[in-house]
């Protein structure tokens, strides 16, 4: 969530204009020089006077007015937007007596037709804890458009993620105001936090062919992607083939994954219909398949449900089931959340 940036703009500019003084100067004659002007010589006072008729022009230095200091407006600061944004929100997730002296807190940039809206967006009385993230967009002049899929917790209706749009335009002193706020819809999932949890459910997912061929119960990969009960089933069950000498072949050709429940900021569950490779299954320490089973058959699909919990920056799988061989749709479905 940066300073404002002050501009000062000028120069010094002088321009020098130097005109010679234009006239006639003689030196004065020690000799007399005759003429037929019939007038009578010049002195030399005549010569050093000058003429009624002649123009005289003074050097004269023309200097331009110093250009002034111009202050712009601070840049305005998107991480302070996204302060004021979440700061609001916690406000809201407090109990009525907190919430309105909280907000009231925040002065200026919550004007009171916002404030009065903020109980309609909880319409709870008890105290929540609400994750915001806001996605912005910049208008021509100058306001920003605020995106966000907030996520209220404990559950108070049936989605815990609600669609959040807003205005904000700058207050002129690198500040803003949040001039209106609108609840949209039920089920989200934000964008920032979808990402991570399928890059991480990718990084699982290869990461079962790594310990799982050869089985390698200490493989570090175990503790990085599979977290809680789930992962001392998997080191079981990994040790248990090693000791039986056989190794599981089980690469998805393709996947869909696609998270369909928000449970808190920190626990989600993505579905994955996925299409598996004909040629694997589980060998013997020879690489012959094992008596008993059965490879998948072309063109099927496996159904996955994984629930993803957050744990130390990653997010890990807590728990895993499997429906081989059915008929799956594959993402995007109904039931994924639409991505905020």
């Amino acid at each position: 969530m940066g300073d404002a940036v002050k501009q000062k703009t000028g120069s010094w500019r002088m321009v020098l204009a130097l005109v010679v003084a234009s006239g006639l100067v003689a030196a004065a004659c020690t000799n007399s020089v005759e003429d037929d002007s019939g007038l009578p010589p010049l002195t030399e006072e005549d010569v050093a006077a000058p003429s009624p008729s002649s123009s005289t022009t003074t050097a004269t230095t023309v200097e331009e007015d110093t250009a002034t200091t111009v202050e712009e407006e601070p840049e305005p600061d998107l991480e302070a937007l996204e302060r004021l944004w979440g700061e609001l929100f916690d406000a809201s997730g407090l109990v009525p007596d907190e919430r309105a002296p909280a907000i009231a807190e925040l002065g200026d940039a919550i004007p009171p037709s916002v404030a009065e809206l903020v109980p309609t967006l909880v319409l709870a009385d008890t105290e929540r804890s609400v994750d915001t993230f806001p996605v912005f967009s910049a208008r021509a002049d100058g306001s920003v458009d605020i995106r966000d899929c907030i996520i209220y917790f404990p559950q108070v209706f049936e989605s815990i993620t609600h669609v959040h749009s807003g205005l904000a335009s700058p207050d002129g002193d690198g500040g803003w105001i949040i001039d209106g706020i609108t609840r949209e819809s039920r089920g989200c999932v934000p964008a920032e936090l979808n990402e991570q949890v399928l890059e991480h459910y990718e990084e699982y997912r290869l990461a079962r062919e790594e310990y799982w061929n050869p089985p390698d119960p200490d493989h570090p990969l175990i503790a990085e992607t599979l977290t809680g009960d789930f992962q001392d089933l998997i080191r079981q069950a990994v040790l248990q083939f090693q000791i039986d000498g056989r190794s599981v072949e089980s690469p998805d050709l393709e996947n869909h994954p696609e998270i369909v429940l928000v449970r808190t900021s920190t626990r989600v569950v993505l579905q994955d219909c996925a299409t598996p490779d004909p040629e694997g299954g589980v060998f013997d320490t020879s690489g012959d398949r094992v008596e008993g089973d059965i490879p998948p058959r072309p063109g099927s699909r496996t159904f996955w449900e994984v629930t993803m919990v957050l744990v130390d920056g990653r997010w890990k799988a807590e728990n895993v089931d499997a429906e081989v061989d059915v008929d799956c749709q594959q993402a995007p479905t109904p039931a994924g959340l639409p991505e905020v």
